[in-house]
């Protein structure tokens, strides 16, 4: 027997519905009719409670079952057997009942003789010719004599309206059938499954605040659905399942889905510019659909694009959009971002208070998506510029310092809400036991309470009441009625809003539309600037490690897991470029994993290759810098200031610190035996790691960043009994980890500390930068996390105090992407891209989420201009890991090279695994892919990329990289790009400073063009660059002057070297207080 069609389906829940109205409405009856003796001693006795208790459950029971089975929601429809029998039995069931039930006329009653009224045959007509018309496949001309039976039966109008608007949709005509339904309910506002059909069928459409609305005016009041209560939680996410990326090409898709469904979807995956595109031709924008022009704004925003923005802005009909939360959204963005104070003319007083107006506008969008978390984290960013900025703000409950606190807690509590939404839904595919269902339906009606989202809490334990049928009903009842008549709109806003009065955020939205009606399109419509004709020369890099005697590829254990890993197989090693025995040539230090986590069982060695005559050679062994822990990272420096570079491993497991014993051997000391203090961590997982001096005394600290700080992740992976993964892990489902300092005592040793102590501070680090990023005393340290906010860590207090270390991320501008999305950050590269002389930096990201490019604008304070750069384009499509900045053609515009590959194999779903490598060209105001001279096609292969590190190794003054894989050999690019510019390479030496000089500037000089430089360590993804400072001159053949600022405050200027003319082509050797630079052989 072939199951039953979608159509068979809801024909059954159609049927059982009815009877089950019957059933409840015979009920409603009895408990009033006067003849119900019988009743009180009969089988209505079943129910302990009175009707509106008594039948609690089967109400329940019903709504579920509809909204599981029957209605279109985010999760699938169910149309297969079990669906259609399940209609039918509850029908069956019902009326059972209402036969049962009915009441019996006392046996002495008499029946009077009645004469039949008389049929009137119009109606009956009508609906056979409205059965005649569906059968026929022509909607419209049922619907106009739905109409007209309308108009003879007004008692039959919601049930006649409803079936008007499902053949309306049916037809494709979804905004008619939604236009039927919202004046239905304006008719009937009483009628709660007719606005559960209202919400349903807007969430399908993707207006998923219209039918948030319609869900929240629900929840606690009837029983919802999980799917309907987690569509709150997740509120821009689209409602329907898109198995694939919508291909916006196919206007018939799109129509199907919703063009709001598809942008959602789009949005989500971060394609920002595709959903603009689709959404700015559809039919919704040319019929000025407040829903999708407000969601129009939003894109605009967050895609940077400034001039489209202002024009929006100047066109639309504020008034009709301000309900929408996308609205305040889009205002928030572009205030926070600086697009109005750079497109109008405001006065300063204004403009001094824009960032007020901004957290009026976040908060404006929380009041009306309460799970926003674009909204959270962008109100947070906001707080912490206003703190900063030394506006206190009263608040209902203290200052904005006492606010921020409760906004901490509050960002904690929405990610638990969060998990526990995603678990019940992923439970849909892998059921969890009937008690565990339970314990996340108490704990999100707990959380949801505390967040003042009543409503949503009371759903949730209406359907834990209805998973134990022993519970007090009756005291459920009466939390609701008391709930919602203090509440009337089921939300405590003053909770909600973690007691932050709105009208102390003042409105500015009067001022600023004025300032922008003063401007014309044409003022605006200058879109971003168009890119420079830079000339620029195929690039030739070739891979001549194995010709060179480099043999190494890094394994994830000792029998290699190609597919389904744990959260650390797919992550590779990293690569370090040092001159270990300081005889002016690079070496390579590879570090291993090939074991398992934590135990130091590698099977196989890490790799030194030392450099002879431009060959190299593996003497891991003789030089006794072997460490079988689970390597990822590692990263050289000169921790005991003896001129001798030293290696730090960054390992699943203990960290080890290799001391240069200056005769070419090492000496090697786990950290923990060299601290004074205790980790925080209970499990140490680093992936990135640094040494420089972050404190201010001189004196270089080891940073080590980590990733999780969970022995979860050691667990086999769970399967089912085909094996089949259960699920497969990610970081989110692991405690994250603090990030630490050993902050040397001069010694040889030192005291650990974690960067920040709160939860707050736990992050998912990946990729680490330090640096003088503001030119201001003390290097700056900015962790690149996966899924959670970036963190950029300033020290309080001075060297000789106990160090406090506050992230000011948010409050800098890189904390989060365009939108305040959190993206899965990992690689690092710091330059000054766009020639400003200020530091920029260049973060990699996951597959949907393009790369970030901060910008610098002033100092310490990035804008993300990857739009305006054109980088959204090339890099939304892979998944980056190692990148760094490499003037390939010594042309003065540093580009960037990186290393692509994503961490688990989904080809099944249509992402790609093994990714190419990119060089991205810079062509002055938009990066382009760069044209490969490669006949061997060297480039066209893919591979899971990994760390990416950068040196000179042939010393023929064009910077060189080298590429490590997580399931191939690591690469030596030699560049070997003709018609390249002039260079100059500097190499630092600290005196007062600590010798490697981290945190250093460096400027120079020729005519009116300035290069602009610094120091840095860490250097990323897993990598550590040969410590030198590359310039690109172009066709520059003398500089005028090179100037250094020392970590030490000590500033130093040459407009000769020797008396002479600055000759480039070289590389010049520079000491802290030594009068000349020298000729670095």
């Amino acid at each position: 027997m072939n199951p039953p069609s979608a159509v068979e389906c809801r024909e059954g829940w159609r049927i059982g519905r009815q009877l089950a109205a019957l059933f409840f409405d015979a009920y409603r009856k009895l408990l009033n009719d006067p003849r119900r003796e019988k009743t009180r001693r009969g089988s209505l006795r079943l129910w302990p409670f009175g009707y509106d208790q008594g039948m609690q459950p089967l109400i329940l029971l019903t709504n579920f079952a509809k909204a599981t089975f029957t209605r279109p929601t985010t999760f699938a429809h169910r149309n297969d057997g079990w669906c259609w029998l399940f209609g039918w039995c509850l029908g069956l069931l019902c009326l059972c009942c209402w036969i049962g039930c009915k009441p019996s006329a006392p046996a002495n009653s008499v029946v009077p003789n009645e004469e039949p009224k008389p049929v009137v045959n119009e109606p009956f007509s009508l609906r056979e010719q409205i059965a005649q018309q569906v059968r026929d496949g022509r909607p419209a001309e049922a619907i106009k004599l739905l109409d007209e039976l309308i108009a003879t039966k007004p008692a039959e109008e919601v049930a006649l309206a409803s079936q008007a608007a499902s053949l309306a949709f049916e037809a494709g005509d979804a905004s008619e059938a939604m236009r039927r339904l919202r004046e239905l309910i304006q008719a009937h506002p009483q009628n709660v499954e007719l606005r559960r059909d209202y919400a349903g069928l807007l969430a399908q459409r993707g207006y998923r605040f219209d039918a948030n609305v319609q869900y929240r005016l629900l929840a606690g009041r009837v029983g919802l659905s999980p799917p309907e209560l987690i569509g709150l939680i997740y509120p821009h996410r689209p409602q329907v399942n898109f198995e694939s990326k919508p291909d916006i090409k196919d206007r018939d898709a799109v129509d199907r889905k919703g063009v709001l469904s598809v942008v959602a979807a789009l949005r989500s995956r971060g394609d920002l510019q595709e959903a603009i595109d689709v959404l700015a031709t559809s039919d919704e924008i040319k019929r000025n659909d407040p829903a999708a022009v407000a969601m129009l704004g939003w894109l605009y925003a967050s895609a940077q694009q400034e001039s489209q923005w202002i024009d929006w802005a100047i066109e639309t009909d504020a008034k009709r959009l301000r309900r929408y939360p996308a609205y305040w959204l889009s205002w928030g963005i572009a205030l926070r971002d600086g697009v109005l104070a750079s497109q109008t003319d405001v006065k300063p007083a204004t403009l001094s208070r824009r960032n007020d107006f901004a957290a009026r506008c976040f908060l404006e969008a929380i009041r009306r998506e309460p799970h926003s978390q674009v909204a959270w984290d962008s109100l947070s960013a906001t707080l912490e510029v206003l703190d900063a900025e030394s506006k206190v703000v009263s608040a209902r409950e203290g200052s904005l310092k006492d606010a921020r606190e409760r906004l901490s807690e509050r960002l904690l509590q929405l990610d638990e809400t969060q998990w526990l939404a995603n678990q019940l839904w992923n439970a849909q595919s892998s059921p969890v036991s009937r008690e565990e269902q339970a314990e996340m339906f108490d704990r999100l009606a707990d959380l949801l309470w505390k967040q003042g989202c009543l409503g949503e809490s009371l759903g949730w334990q209406s359907l834990l009441a209805s998973m134990h049928p022993i519970r007090d009903w009756s005291t459920l009842r009466r939390t609701t009625q008391e709930t919602f008549t203090k509440h009337p709109k089921g939300i405590d806003e003053r909770v909600l809003l973690v007691g932050l009065d709105l009208e102390q955020f003042a409105d500015q939205s009067s001022v600023w539309m004025e300032a922008l009606a003063r401007r014309t399109r044409s003022e605006t419509a200058t879109g971003n600037p168009p890119p420079t004709s830079i000339e620029s020369p195929q690039a030739r890099l070739v891979d001549v490690a194995s010709e060179v005697g480099i043999h190494f590829q890094w394994f994830n254990a000792v029998d290699p897991v190609e597919s389904e890993f744990r959260l650390h197989e797919p992550l590779g090693g990293g690569v370090a470029c040092l001159d270990f025995d300081a005889d002016g040539r690079v070496d390579f230090y590879f570090n291993q994993a090939a074991g398992e986590a934590t135990t130091r069982s590698g099977v196989k060695p890490n790799a030194l290759y030392r450099q002879l005559d431009g060959k190299f050679t593996n003497i891991v062994d003789v030089s006794m810098s072997d460490d079988r822990g689970y390597g990822h990272g590692v990263t050289a420096g000169d921790w005991n200031q003896d001129g001798w570079p030293d290696l730090l491993l960054a390992n699943f497991g203990e960290n080890a610190l290799l001391i240069n014993q200056a005769d070419g051997t090492f000496e090697k000391h786990l950290l923990s035996e060299l601290s004074e203090t205790e980790s925080v961590s209970s499990e140490s997982f680093t992936l990135s790691a640094a040494i420089a001096d972050v404190t201010g005394d001189q004196l270089p600290d080891i940073v080590e960043v980590n990733y999780v700080d969970d022995s979860a992740v050691r667990k086999p992976i769970e399967r089912t009994p085909d094996g089949t993964p259960v699920k497969l892990p990610g970081p989110l489902h692991f405690q994250p980890a603090l990030s630490e300092v050993l902050v040397s005592n001069g010694k040889g040793a030192g005291r650990r500390q974690s960067l920040g102590d709160s939860a707050q501070s736990r992050s998912t680090g990946m990729g680490v930068m330090i640096a003088d990023m503001d030119q201001q005393p003390g290097n700056e340290i900015f962790v690149a996390n996966d899924q959670r906010a970036n963190h950029f860590w300033f020290q309080a207090g001075d060297a000789n105090e106990e160090q406090e270390w506050r992230n000011q991320a948010a409050i800098r501008g890189v904390a989060v992407g365009p939108g305040g999305d959190k993206n899965a950050c990992m690689g690092i590269a710091m330059a000054d891209f766009n020639r400003d002389q200020k530091l920029d930096l260049h973060v990699s990201n996951f597959y949907d989420e393009w790369a970030n490019h901060f910008c610098q604008t002033s100092a310490g304070m990035f804008a993300d201009r990857a739009v305006a750069f054109g980088i959204d384009q090339l890099t939304s499509r892979t998944t980056g890991f190692g990148v760094q900045g490499l003037d390939y053609d010594n042309n003065g515009w540093i580009d960037l090279l990186v290393a692509n590959g994503h961490v688990e194999d989904l080809t099944d779903r249509g992402t790609p695994f093994r990714m190419k490598t990119q060089l991205l060209v810079n062509q002055g105001k938009r990066f382009e892919l760069a044209k490969m001279d490669d006949p061997d096609g060297q480039w066209e292969r893919e591979r899971l990329g990994r760390g990416v590190a950068t040196c000179d190794f042939d010393r023929d003054g064009r910077l060189d990289a080298v590429v490590t894989y997580a399931d191939s050999a690591a690469e030596l690019l030699r560049n070997e790009t003709e018609a390249v510019g002039n260079y100059i390479q500097l190499r630092l030496i600290g005196t007062r400073s600590e010798r490697d000089a981290i945190g250093a500037h460096i400027e120079l000089t020729a005519g009116d063009q300035v290069w602009t430089s610094v120091v840095t360590a860490g250097d990323g993804y897993a990598c550590r660059n040969e410590a030198i400072l590359h310039f690109g001159l172009g066709d520059v053949a003398t500089l005028d002057s090179i100037a250094v600022q020392w970590p030490s405050g000590e500033v130093q200027r040459w407009d000769t070297i020797n008396s002479k003319p600055i000759d480039v082509n070289r590389r010049v050797g520079i000491v802290e207080g030594l009068k000349e630079p020298f000729e670095d052989r």
